[in-house]
């Protein structure tokens, strides 16, 4: 569970920096409350992070350093910016203690709910089995003459493969899972 939290919170930091910046790049200045527009930094971050790494899981295995690599990479572009300044200051200006304890509180009360054995008969069958293959080897060509359900890589399980190291066992696979149920939870509040 704290794994859980503690990768949450980086995931939302790099996400919303990452997000940020394309915003930013592509400046879009639609939104007129500053949690809509960082919502939706967050959500265009997972989706560019995800892509990001399923190009890289084509040279290289995706391991918590190539993934750590690929984030640094986004955060250092996105700190290069001065709107992006602007944008922590007004996320610190706009957001009190009672809503960080809120945010804590309801990040406490997903990992409880996520903290839980996986169930579903296709994430051990398939799903794991591919984001530890996209971590410990990146993309293989030719995977599908195996078993045709691998030939389906998706940038979700790429999103997964660097979140989940081998040393922590397998099973933190609900750590992607959960976190979006949290953006959800977030966004509703």
């Amino acid at each position: 569970m704290l794994y859980f939290l503690m990768t949450w919170n980086l995931l939302a930091i790099v996400c919303w920096m990452a997000g940020i910046s394309l915003l930013n790049l592509l400046q879009v200045r639609c939104f007129d409350r500053i949690g809509d527009r960082a919502i939706v930094s967050i959500w265009s971050g997972i989706v560019l992070l995800s892509i990001s790494w399923l190009a890289a899981s084509f040279i290289v295995p995706l391991s918590p350093v190539v993934g750590l690599t690929v984030a640094g990479i986004f955060m250092v572009v996105a700190l290069r910016s001065k709107r992006t300044w602007d944008e922590i200051a007004q996320l610190k200006a706009a957001y009190s203690i009672r809503w960080l304890i809120a945010i804590f509180c309801l990040a406490l009360l997903t990992a409880v709910l996520i903290d839980r054995p996986m169930v579903w008969f296709d994430s051990g069958g398939y799903h794991i089995g591919l984001i530890r293959w996209l971590a410990q080897a990146g993309t293989v060509p030719g995977l599908a003459l195996i078993n045709y359900a691998f030939g389906f890589t998706s940038s979700w399980f790429a999103f997964a493969a660097p979140l989940v190291p081998e040393i922590l066992g397998h099973h933190l696979g609900a750590v992607t899972n959960g976190f979006v149920f949290f953006l959800a939870a977030l966004h509703l509040l």
